[in-house]
């Protein structure tokens, strides 16, 4: 899982990692290929890593 994201980024992306996207908190919750699911205030989204996340 993660494994574009992982490399691509160098980040250690998984599921329940906590994280700040686009300034609030979240929740990773979902592998979607070049893209991550986050869940932040009860929505889920799918970011890219490009510096909008922490």
């Amino acid at each position: 899982m993660f494994d574009h994201i992982n490399t691509h980024y160098g980040v250690n992306a998984c599921i329940g990692r906590r994280v700040i996207a686009y300034g609030k908190p979240g929740t990773i919750v979902k592998d979607f290929g070049h893209y991550i699911g986050i869940v932040s205030l009860g929505r889920i989204a799918a970011f890219t890593g490009t510096g909008d996340t922490e």
